[in-house]
């Protein structure tokens, strides 16, 4: 595949590396950013299609809606906390007042609104289509390019 993909801090150039390698690299940036508690896999689906998957070590109530996601699978997607890393263009989160106290979601458009401007300025390849899987367990992305 010829496309560099933007996961977890960095952009990656799938033409000059093996999707090892990638999985390698990023898991190593998230045992940065999570302590060791998120494992990720990526995976071809097709010649033009990406499915990257990260397994929290811990599960959420599946309570915020189907058009939202935590801000820490956002962080976790975008890297955001990571040192000597800074997005972009960072997502907005809707504050109640209760800052750090409880979880917080965003919207899912913003998120992605968010991810592709980011990708964008890092030089990675734009993709036609993303599709978010949030499960209690998990959070996939899935890229199409």
């Amino acid at each position: 595949m010829q496309k560099k993909i933007f996961v977890t801090g960095a952009v990656y150039d799938l033409a000059a590396l093996s999707l090892a390698n990638v999985q390698q690299q990023v898991k190593l940036s998230l045992d940065k950013l999570t302590g060791g508690r998120v494992q990720f896999q990526i995976q071809q689906v097709s010649n033009n299609e990406l499915e990257l998957t990260f397994h929290r070590g811990f599960s959420y109530p599946p309570t915020i809606g189907q058009n939202s996601i935590y801000e820490l699978d956002a962080d976790i997607i975008t890297g955001f906390g990571l040192p000597n890393f800074n997005l972009p263009d960072r997502f907005y989160i809707p504050c109640n007042g209760f800052s750090r106290i409880f979880d917080f979601y965003v919207p899912i458009s913003e998120f992605l609104q968010s991810y592709k401007k980011s990708a964008r300025v890092l030089k990675a390849s734009r993709a036609k289509n993303i599709q978010l899987d949030i499960q209690p367990t998990y959070i996939k992305m899935r890229l199409t390019f």
